[in-house]
């Protein structure tokens, strides 16, 4: 393992120092602040690409007391990403971070009373911390655990917010963990909708069933014998907005002892984020899945679905791919989705300044044919 001390007057300033000597896949074993002076302790290991989570040296879990400024470690050995989105949670106050993701005004000075009643009772507490407290004290959290057995699961949720890719990866940490899975789809009326699970199905070793209507359903989950076995089911994108479709989703729903679990796109509207909740949570939802996270750089939805539709937190991704991460979201994840402001990285085309204005265009060539 590679180990070497970095000394700045900025944090920012070490970090660089640590990503341009050791890269991004550096550990950060120790860090404090004395005289001015930022030092950071970080290590790679050189056997592998990854990082070994284990300390290199013993690092306490309490600040050195002949050092008052010092900055407590955990045991556990930080990340290089895991400190830089630690010390961007601390450049603002909770107010800016909660008002950059568009939270109505209710929603908002309700979770910052909530973070300063917990600041009171715990001296210099971190943003993401108090933030965490506010947001237990307020929502609940339960997630799809691959240990979870019992009622089928139904993914249900407007066109496009991820409910086939949800289902798979569902479906994927039951087969990490040897469990017994098996994927339904209702969804033929989209154009590939069965092939794409059914692809899914193929990469995990699971056959894939398919129920046109709730009759086929009802008898597809009446032949369902193994208890250890969970059921996923995926569903069409239906409009919440129209009420046959909605009815028809509701027959989908209660033709079984099911339980449906709300799937949608983070970035949405927070009125209509509201409008939704209310919508599902008449057809018996009581947990949500944010898709997205990767394409939307406001949350304010996923606070107002909990909170209109009085639905726990069950999870979240951060990718349209298979095989990347599906978190189930505690207080803790949630602080740190919010208390992060992602940078913009805009496209720029290409211009051309055009000598008789100051207007940048597009440098976009067109043929004219008279």
């Amino acid at each position: 393992m590679k180990l070497k001390i970095f000394t700045a007057q900025t944090m920012q300033d070490a970090l660089a120092q640590v990503r341009d000597t050791l890269g991004d896949d550096a550990v950060i074993l120790d860090n404090s602040e004395e005289d001015g002076i930022i030092r950071i302790t970080a290590a790679l290991d050189n056997k592998s690409k990854g990082v070994s989570n284990k300390p290199a040296v013993p690092i306490s879990s309490e600040p050195d007391k002949d050092r008052p400024d010092a900055i407590a470690v955990k045991p556990k050995a930080l990340s290089l990403k895991d400190l830089e989105a630690a010390e961007k949670a601390e450049e603002f106050d909770l107010e800016y971070y909660l008002s950059h993701h568009g939270l109505p005004d209710s929603l908002k000075l309700s979770l910052l009373d909530h973070a300063r009643l917990a600041s009171q009772d715990e001296i210099n507490l971190s943003n993401v911390k108090a933030l965490s407290k506010a947001l237990k004290s307020l929502f609940k959290f339960e997630g799809i655990s691959a240990e979870e057995t019992g009622r089928p699961i139904m993914l249900v949720g407007p066109p496009g917010a991820g409910k086939t890719v949800t289902t798979a990866r569902l479906a994927s940490r039951r087969v990490l963990h040897k469990k017994p899975v098996r994927m339904i789809s209702t969804d033929t009326i989209r154009t590939g909708g069965v092939a794409q699970l059914r692809g899914y199905g193929e990469v995990l070793d699971i056959d894939v069933d398919q129920a046109t209507d709730i009759y086929e359903l009802k008898g597809i989950l009446s032949h369902t014998i193994n208890d250890d076995e969970q059921v996923l089911i995926d569903t069409p994108g239906f409009n919440p907005f129209d009420a046959d479709e909605m009815a028809s989703l509701h027959e989908l729903i209660t033709c079984h002892d099911i339980e449906p679990v709300l799937v949608c796109s983070a970035g949405i509207d927070a009125l209509e984020a509201r409008e939704i909740a209310e919508i599902y949570q008449r057809l018996g939802v009581k947990r949500f899945i944010t898709t997205r996270l990767d394409v939307a750089r406001r949350y304010a939805s996923m606070l107002c679905i909990a909170e209109t539709g009085k639905m726990r937190f069950a999870g979240a991704s951060n990718s349209p791919y298979l095989a990347q991460s599906f978190d189930n979201l505690t207080s803790k994840k949630l602080s740190e989705h919010l208390t992060f402001i992602s940078e913009r990285n805009d496209f720029m085309p290409q211009t051309d300044e055009d000598p008789d204005s100051d207007i940048k265009r597009p440098n976009i060539t067109r043929d004219y044919t008279p």
